[in-house]
């Protein structure tokens, strides 16, 4: 029954920290506007892939990165506000470049953007690289590290 507990914390911690549902309005506000339903599923799938990956990578070594660089997980925290601060500046004041592109170098332009900025950091920030660690930190065996394993996948 704890498993089941620490799994449903879990899940619905890793939903409000990636918002899929803002991370879909944000994304489709910085892609260009004449995208087509295959080419937002194709951007959907290569960011579902990238957070993944990138859910591996903290899970394994993401605490000794920081012990590395000495970064506390409370400055993460700051960093990671920080971050989200400069990108919220970004989005109020807007695009600035007024050139068009031709459909092909805005669709690839458009793929490119699944891994960075719409996977890393938009979808997979500080926030999340700090949640990863504190769960992982309360993992105690084999089953609750699947549990947690399990409930990020499902969220990504």
């Amino acid at each position: 029954m704890e498993i089941f507990q620490n799994f449903l914390q879990q899940s619905i911690t890793f939903f409000a920290i990636i918002d899929p549902i803002g991370i879909s309005a944000i994304a489709l506000s910085i892609l260009s506007p004449n995208i087509s339903k295959t080419q937002i599923s194709t951007i959907a799938r290569k960011t579902s892939i990238t957070i993944v990956v990138a859910f591996f990578v903290v899970l394994i070594s993401g605490e000794l990165v920081l012990k590395l660089f000495g970064i506390g997980e409370d400055s993460l925290q700051v960093m990671g506000g920080l971050v989200l601060l400069l990108m919220a500046l970004t989005m109020v004041r807007g695009s600035s470049s007024g050139e068009t592109q031709d459909d092909t170098r805005s669709s690839k332009k458009d793929e490119e953007m699944a891994v960075i900025p719409i996977g890393i950091p938009i979808t997979f920030g500080a926030g999340l690289f700090t949640t990863i660690i504190i769960f992982k930190n309360q993992v105690e065996n084999t089953m609750e590290l699947f549990t947690l394993v399990v409930a990020f996948c499902i969220n990504a």
